[in-house]
């Protein structure tokens, strides 16, 4: 169910609510609402502001995963994989993970609460906007640690001391405390872990935008200028399923704190044209070893021409100068020339030609 009422209070003042009720056979029920206003100061001058919580279930992908694979450990083929937390194999490990005093863990929905506020306004012939946002996520999903399976299943027969996995699956199920039906492949499975509710998180930022449009060489050209400074914290790594301290780093380290973009559209009779500066701030893969990569320029060039008949034709580039991130100073231990990750592509300039057709 959802309603939503908005209301001129005064000229001045608009104020907006909405409330959502969803039912998940699943995962229970939620309710959720926002809560937002607009003060008009001056008619080149307006305050805004909204505040809002929001409900995320786990993909069905999250909650059914089945995946084992066999990987070398210690010189040794071994089995490893990532089962459903509600198969029986995840309830006996949640058994197990409970057992020894950090609760027990769940696979439910994230909830998160939004708050912004911000300012609109023209200057001159520009207008701009300018908005402070913080979003606060709890219980996040993740994938946990791996689970020792012998140590989950002789907790699971009440102290056995089985030495195989496949051992302890057929004493257990012949004692009657499994089915044997329900560990199907898993007789030689070392160790698996699950998503699961985890961690917590808090983001918080500012977006400046700014536009302004002309005209010029008898065509009409508009300037936009985004910039954006963004921070994220994990503020709990979690109990019962925490995150490791390379999860922690790339949550908060990975993508640069500073990034914006300013460009310049023009359209002229049949002719469009784009060209845009991108720019991203420092950032680093600690995770990795990789700290402290430079703040690098992309620039991007679009030409388009509409043909009259619904049909236009597109030509452009992205990353018109080929730049690429700092090299990986570990590169010939880890055997990648470049940083794992990082906020754009690791491919350098890109050319290409499309083609769009539009129905009238």
């Amino acid at each position: 169910a959802y309603g939503e009422l908005e209301a001129d209070v005064t000229d001045a003042l608009t104020l907006q609510g909405a409330l959502r009720y969803e039912d998940y056979s699943v995962f229970g029920d939620t309710t959720n609402f926002k809560i937002a206003g607009l003060y008009r100061v001056t008619e080149g001058f307006k305050i805004r502001g909204a505040i809002s919580t929001g409900f995320h279930a786990p993909t069905a992908g999250q909650a059914n995963i089945t995946n084992v694979t066999t990987q070398i450990n210690a010189g040794v083929l071994v089995d490893q994989g990532t089962l459903p937390l509600s198969s029986t194999a995840g309830q006996i490990a949640g058994d197990f993970i409970e057992s020894q005093g950090n609760g027990r863990p769940t696979l439910g929905p994230e909830d998160a609460v939004n708050m912004s506020i911000g300012v609109a306004f023209d200057l001159g012939e520009t207008s701009w906007t300018v908005d402070y946002y913080n979003i606060e996520v709890e219980d996040r999903v993740a994938l946990g640690a791996d689970v020792d399976f012998l140590d989950a299943l002789n907790f699971a027969g009440g102290g056995t001391t089985f030495t195989s996995v496949s051992e302890a699956l057929t004493g257990l199920n012949a004692s009657g405390v499994i089915d044997r039906q329900d560990f199907i492949g898993l007789d030689d499975l070392s160790a698996f872990r699950f998503f699961a509710n985890s961690f917590d998180t808090e983001t918080q930022g500012i977006d400046v935008v700014g536009r302004v449009g002309f005209d010029v060489w008898e065509g009409s050209s508009n300037v936009t200028l985004a910039m954006n400074w963004n921070d994220t914290k994990v503020t709990s790594r979690g109990v019962t399923n925490p995150i490791s301290a390379g999860r922690v780093a790339a949550l908060e380290d990975l993508l640069p704190k500073f990034k914006g973009n300013l460009s310049w559209t023009h359209s002229q009779g049949a002719l469009r044209s784009m060209v845009r500066v991108n720019y991203y701030g420092e950032w680093d893969d600690t995770g990795n070893g990789v700290t402290g990569v430079s703040s690098e320029l992309l620039v991007d060039v679009e030409l388009a021409y509409d043909l009259d008949n619904g049909l236009e034709l597109i030509g452009g580039v992205s990353n018109l100068f080929d730049t690429y991130n700092d090299k990986n100073p570990s590169a010939l231990s880890v055997g990648q020339l470049y940083p794992e990750s990082g906020p754009f592509a690791m491919n350098g300039g890109q050319w290409y030609v499309k083609a769009k057709y539009s129905f009238e």
